[in-house]
């Protein structure tokens, strides 16, 4: 016989220190947290945290931050770099052959050069999701109604 249950979200929290949870989301910490020290020197146990906790943070996430993606999905689950769509500069990588690219949510983040009156313009990360057919359906629904989240990303100085 059906009931009238009411869904409770799963909560993780307990799961993880508020500061992991941060991390994991934004990539930003505490540097006098030993545990996200820890983290941050162990690419593959960052990597086991993710996977032990990406279920819920990405429900959470999603919920929070439609047409956007926390940190560490951008660092395991990402399917490349967000397109250059104009503007010019020059990364790193590309005037030393030695130096390790460096994305923030999927856009170079060391830059060499950036013309002031042209700088590179970058898809925004709803167009990247949108563009890899990695949008939920109710963030589709949501991008359809707020236009300016596919409004391109200037990189600055």
């Amino acid at each position: 016989m059906p009931t009238n249950r009411k869904r409770i979200k799963r909560q993780i929290r307990g799961a993880i220190s508020d500061n992991v949870r941060h991390y994991l989301e934004s990539g930003e910490a505490d540097s006098s947290d030993i545990e996200i020290y820890m983290l941050e020197g162990n690419r593959e146990h960052l990597r086991d945290k993710w996977e032990t906790l990406k279920e819920g943070i990405m429900a959470d996430w999603i919920d929070r931050h439609h047409c956007t993606r926390p940190f560490a999905w951008y660092e395991f689950e990402s399917t490349g770099p967000r397109l250059m769509i104009g503007g010019h500069g020059r990364t790193m990588t590309k005037k030393y052959a030695a130096w390790k690219p460096y994305f923030n949510k999927g856009i170079p983040a060391s830059w060499s050069e950036i013309e002031p009156d042209n700088p590179p313009l970058f898809e925004s990360e709803a167009v990247f999701l949108q563009r890899n057919g990695l949008l939920s359906e109710s963030e589709k629904r949501y991008l359809s109604k707020h236009p300016a989240l596919m409004v391109p990303v200037k990189i600055k100085d």
